[in-house]
């Protein structure tokens, strides 16, 4: 790319922009390598999952007609036999404990019932970094070190991004629902390093509340770079394409 352009996209940066984040990836998780109708592979290639419980059903799908889904591009479905709290894990390989980062993935519940996204310290760790709570009465609660805040309400077949920024420094996390903002500056745990991502149940035995119905696509997590980071990038490119434009 020539410097004046690049150049130009960091003044956008500078200036905020519409440019896409300038994140560092550590984890995306897409699902486009994986065979539509199998489960994905554990452990496998770098944005399989980690492991997953033998009571949660985990396919890959596709974008289809007919009825809501994550599509076109190929996604996880979630389905659930009886057992407790059947879920999947990401574990990003390492645990963060500074700087900023930028947890998303994109969401949809087929159906009411107890779903929840866990942010962990580690996948073998108990200590919650948050927890999202999708709760069978339509209410989005948010439980961090901080306590518990309601943030608002999904809707049964609508797609959703869910957005985190986690400042391990400060120790706050700022919480978005398709770009709109649902939580501000909650205290938080400081350390990441997985996410677990399923459902919750009060009872083993099978009955009604079974019937939990969700998909995952697009898991990302990355570093953000700070402002002056930016500010930096920015001068020395703009120097450059002055310097090219002076020479020509």
């Amino acid at each position: 790319m020539q410097c004046w352009k690049l150049a130009i996209i960091a003044a956008a940066i500078l200036a905020g922009g519409p440019v896409a984040h300038a994140d560092v990836l550590y984890y995306n998780a897409t699902n486009e390598g994986f065979t539509v109708g199998l489960p994905p592979p554990l452990t496998g290639p770098p944005d399989a999952p980690t492991s997953q419980d033998p009571n949660l059903g985990l396919t890959v799908e596709a974008g289809a007609t007919g009825a809501p889904n994550l599509g076109p591009d190929k996604f996880l479905r979630l389905t659930e036999s009886p057992g407790e709290a059947p879920d999947f894990r990401y574990d990003i390989g390492t645990s963060l404990t500074s700087g900023k980062v930028r947890v998303s993935m994109d969401l949809l519940f087929e159906n009411l019932e107890d779903y929840h996204v866990y942010f962990r310290e580690t996948l073998t760790s108990a200590t919650s970094v948050a927890n999202f709570q999708f709760r069978p009465s339509g209410a989005i609660v948010i439980d961090t070190v901080g306590g518990s805040f309601a943030a608002g309400t999904y809707t049964a077949g609508t797609s959703y991004e869910l957005e985190t920024f986690l400042d391990l420094d400060a120790d706050v996390m700022d919480v978005f629902l398709n770009g709109t903002q649902i939580a501000s500056g909650l205290a938080i745990d400081d350390v990441f390093g997985a996410a677990i991502i399923g459902f919750e149940f009060t009872s083993v035995v099978p009955g009604p509340g079974f019937d939990g119905l969700m998909q995952v696509d697009n898991f990302q997590v990355a570093a953000v770079p700070e402002p002056a980071t930016l500010a930096l990038l920015g001068l020395g490119l703009a120097g450059l394409g002055f310097g090219r434009r002076r020479r020509a």
